[in-house]
């Protein structure tokens, strides 16, 4: 019953004859080009199973999902490409799909509305994004925000802002309607005189939809997979672009034509650069992955063995008989083994199992060591080293491995952070996050400042401390400060609301 989507041919044609698209119709397993897509879509349906919480209501669960996105997907602005390396850091941003943004935990606007468009289709929710013309180029939408299909309307989400428009009188979610007959609905977004909101209610009458159909979503063989899969097993693996343009018809200010949106073609696009791109590119790639390919010991006794036992539970191992040497050349046993502590730590984070020897918790305490064991960690990565290369470690390996486990710390704090928000542990939240900001060095600066600094107003606010929220919000000067701006003054209008 499978037929190639009507919409793939609103693709442009440089992406319709990309190699991705040679495979469409074959029913047959591709590890090349279905692996990572799988992992992908099963950390989707892990995340937003668990961030829907008990919401039952579809306007309930995009809002919940929507939090969730704003708040673990740190916003940065894309680098200024001024120089061979910021053009390299700017490839390096722009080629991540999904599963990259979640596994960094930062991402551009239009990857947060990627993620939140993907999380929501693994709750069978139609989510798209939105565009208006761009007069100065015709025949690029500019894009704006990603929108919920629901009883006939648009409900509006703002990834760079982090916050769902308001509806009129600032009550609800705005829908794509209000937005664009009711002028005030967009213009109570501006700041001050100073201060706009980007976008109009005029621009918001010339609205038009792009539907997300990235290249896996739309084979014959991931079609055949889901059919197969039931229960705890069940997960999206198909989209239908046709069915969702149906859904949009009538809807009042929608252009008529749905396209696909091109954004994530242009992310796989980019991702050929690890083939072909400059050797700055690929060292950024490895740099963006060696925190998580730091090992550690993890055992029924103890949640980390220290580095200078490691020799020692290795020959004991081998006198055991019980290890088994993997493709990784990675030691596996029943009793301890050697794990990849900040990569379990996110995928059981992603699955929301926290708790206990076997929880993202436990991993990410693994992640971070206390400052006087750092460099006994450095120490046995160099040991590796020399026993592999069968040469002493040069001076630029040692420093840079010292720098992998120093932010490897620095992740697995702000992610312990994360979870503790999520379990409504919000003192304990805002020591991680005060936290944050303070582990680092000259050499390693942090990247969760603004990340840290939002979630700590976040869980000010829910521990009903708005005062400390809004001042928090109200000095941050990061990618998202426009939107923080606007939460604070919402916390101003809603105290001074209460008697």
């Amino acid at each position: 019953e499978w037929k190639r989507d009507p919409l793939f041919a609103t693709l442009p044609e440089k992406y319709q004859s990309a190699p991705w698209f040679e495979k469409l119709e074959d029913k047959s397993y591709d590890h090349d080009l279905d692996a990572d897509f799988l992992e992908e879509v099963t950390w989707l349906r892990d995340i937003s199973n668990h961030a829907r919480g008990r919401e039952r209501d579809d306007l309930a669960v995009a809002t919940a999902l929507f939090d969730w996105t704003i708040r673990n997907i740190q916003l940065i602005d894309p680098p200024k490409p001024q120089s061979p390396v910021q053009q390299a850091l700017l490839d390096q941003v722009l080629r991540r799909v999904p599963a990259e943004v979640l596994l960094q935990g930062e991402g551009v606007a239009a990857q947060r509305a990627w993620v939140f468009v993907l999380l929501g289709r693994q709750q069978k929710l139609d989510i798209v994004m939105l565009a208006v013309p761009d007069p100065d180029r015709p025949d690029q939408p500019r894009p704006w925000l990603p929108a919920l299909v629901h009883d006939g309307q648009l409900y509006l989400f703002d990834t760079t802002l982090g916050l769902p428009i308001p509806g009129p009188g600032g009550k609800g979610i705005a829908t794509l309607t209000q937005a664009a007959e009711v002028e005030s609905v967009l213009a109570s977004l501006d700041l001050d005189e100073s201060h706009h909101y980007p976008f109009k209610a005029t621009e918001a009458k010339q609205a038009m939809a792009l539907v997300e159909a990235s290249p896996g979503y739309l084979s014959r063989r991931m079609k055949v997979l889901e059919s197969q899969l039931a229960g705890d097993e069940r997960v999206v693996l198909t989209a239908s672009p046709e069915q969702i343009a149906r859904r949009l018809k009538g809807i009042p200010h929608l252009a008529p034509e749905v396209k696909l949106w091109a954004a994530p073609y242009e992310a796989y696009a980019q991702r050929q650069l690890e083939k072909t791109g400059p050797r700055q590119f690929k060292e950024l790639l490895a740099l963006e992955m060696a925190p998580f390919k730091v090992p550690g010991f993890h055992g029924s006794r103890s949640t980390m063995m220290k580095p200078g036992e490691r020799q020692e539970a290795l020959d004991e191992l081998v006198r055991q008989g019980e290890n088994q040497i993997d493709s990784r050349k990675t030691v596996v046993s029943r009793p301890l083994r050697i794990v990849f502590p900040l990569w379990a730590g996110r995928l059981l984070h992603f699955r929301g199992d926290y708790d206990g020897e076997s929880g993202a918790k436990h991993f990410y305490m693994m992640a971070r060591p206390g400052n006087d064991q750092l460099g006994e960690h450095v120490a046995e990565l160099v040991s590796d080293y020399q026993i592999a290369n069968e040469q002493a470690a040069p001076r630029d390996i040692i420093q840079k491995y010292d720098r992998v486990v120093f932010r490897r710390k620095q992740n697995a704090t702000y992610w312990l952070g994360l979870i503790s928000f999520d379990e409504g542990q919000y003192q304990t939240a805002e020591d991680y996050f005060r936290m944050a900001p303070l582990e680092i060095r000259p050499d390693v600066p942090s990247q969760w400042i603004a990340g840290a600094k939002y979630n700590l107003a976040r869980a000010c606010e829910a521990a009903g401390r708005s005062a400390e929220a809004i001042k928090l919000l109200e000095e941050d000067d990061s990618p998202q400060r426009y939107g923080n701006r606007l939460r604070a003054r919402r916390l101003k209008e809603a105290a001074k609301a209460t008697p």
